[in-house]
């Protein structure tokens, strides 16, 4: 049995009548990257988009192209400034629309984003939900669900399984970390490549199929849904899970059937 824990009424009255909002956001993400707009709102500010389940290393790619930043200024970007005690950690940066005047700082940029942190995160998290479960493992669970799921329907009951498997002490076995970990070791141009088998034996802290538990830090940056998805599991009897080629959802409670749906599906086992 699942306590579903509160991330703040007002999260819900937020989401529900933010439709002007999204609407706003949904235009904003449309024109962001086109060349033309960028240059003829200069005079005002630009769009920088973060979308949820990006790594710290793109949402500062994001800034830097926009403002035409140098690799010091993405690094200056990413540590510890004036406005904060500690670098911009993973899982940080509030997924959205950031509109920023051209020329803005790169410790400006890193206010703005520690704000909306606070705002859409740190102001809703309750010390009664914080004594359940500490925020930076929130986080962690909530982006492992960001880069697990496909889309908001699936989103609870990843959390549920994760939480199954936290609470028998079994390996998250989660390959969205196989990609963390594969990338950290690399001068990664793709910050998510494909797992592969072998990447299964990767020596990271992050390989949560070598480690049990969750991984150190986040893995990426959730948005608001997937992390009042990892406070609020689907009850589940699942443990094993998997999305077939047309993006749909399975989920078992054993491993041997697991591996019956996988041959169904793909002709083979996993």
């Amino acid at each position: 049995m699942y306590i579903l824990l509160s991330f703040n009424q007002c999260v819900v009255a937020w989401n529900a009548g933010s439709v002007f909002g999204s609407v706003f956001a949904w235009v904003a993400l449309a024109i962001a990257d086109v060349p033309l707009y960028q240059s003829v709102a200069s005079a005002e500010g630009r769009f920088v988009s973060i979308t949820p389940g990006m790594r710290k290393e793109q949402a500062a790619n994001a800034f830097a192209k926009t403002l035409g930043w140098n690799a010091k200024q993405k690094k200056e970007f990413l540590t510890a400034s004036p406005y904060s005690s500690l670098p911009l950690p993973e899982g940080s940066f509030s997924p959205g629309i950031y509109v920023i005047t051209h020329g803005t700082t790169p410790l400006a940029v890193q206010a703005l984003v520690n704000e909306r942190f606070s705002e859409n995160i740190l102001s809703r998290y309750g010390p009664e939900t914080a004594r359940v479960v500490p925020l930076d493992q929130t986080l962690t669970i909530a982006s492992l669900i960001e880069r697990e799921a496909n889309g908001p329907d699936d989103m609870r009951i990843i959390s549920g399984i994760i939480w199954n498997r936290l609470f028998i002490n079994m390996h998250l076995q989660i390959d969205a970390t196989l990609q963390y970990a594969k990338a950290n070791a690399s001068a990664a141009n793709n910050w998510w490549p494909r797992p592969l088998p072998v990447d299964r034996f990767i020596v990271s802290p992050y390989n949560t199929y070598l480690n049990k538990g969750l991984p150190p830090t986040p893995i990426a940056n959730p948005s608001v849904a997937s992390v009042l998805a990892a406070l609020n599991p689907r009850d589940t009897s699942c443990l094993f899970y998997f999305h077939d080629a047309a993006r749909q959802f399975h989920c078992t409670d054993t491993y041997t059937e697991h591996v019956a749906l996988l041959k169904k599906y793909y002709g083979r086992g996993r």
